[in-house]
């Protein structure tokens, strides 16, 4: 593998609940602490997460998923100090 992650497809889908506690516990501009980063932490079980408003890449093998477009335009408020809220938004799991 090189160091570069695999961009997978959708597949099988995953509810992250992006909580008030992760947007309070959150650090802007933090790929790592970021609220979203947090919830699919929660989610998943995975201790490595790390969001953009990219990809998201789990666990130590770095897989990493597209972004969808609800938690990239969180990501942007939030790094923004714009206000933003709790929400839910589902992360697609799996290989073609």
């Amino acid at each position: 593998m090189n160091g570069h992650s695999t961009i997978y497809p959708m597949r099988e889908a995953t509810l992250i609940d992006v909580t008030q506690s992760d947007i309070a516990k959150g650090v802007r501009g933090n790929s790592y602490h970021c609220p979203i980063s947090r919830a699919v932490r929660r989610a998943t079980g995975k201790r490595i997460v790390y969001a953009s408003p990219v990809s998201i890449i789990v666990g130590a093998r770095r897989l990493e998923y597209w972004t969808p477009w609800k938690a990239a335009l969180f990501m942007q408020l939030f790094d923004d100090q714009k206000p933003v809220k709790p929400f839910m938004f589902e992360l697609y799991w799996g290989k073609s």
